[in-house]
């Protein structure tokens, strides 16, 4: 199961990136929303700004049946 982690402490690498290589789930404080959201960002730009994102987690697996779409999509 993913958990949250603390990026200062624990910064992403590649292989905690998704199957593309790219991206993890990221907070970050909206300020035009004025609150703390959750984002799909690039795995190197959460690792380089700690401050902005302060935790991240791996992309979870997608539910079978759209991962078999996807893949369908991409033959």
């Amino acid at each position: 199961m993913n958990e949250w982690r603390e990026t200062a402490k624990t910064p992403p690498k590649k292989e905690d990136a998704n199957q593309d290589g790219l991206f993890v789930l990221s907070v970050y404080f909206s300020e035009s929303m004025n609150k703390w959201r959750i984002l799909q960002q690039y795995w190197e730009l959460v690792k380089s700004f700690p401050d902005e994102y302060p935790f991240w987690m791996p992309m979870p697996e997608l539910p079978e049946m759209l991962d078999r779409i996807n893949k369908g999509l991409c033959t």
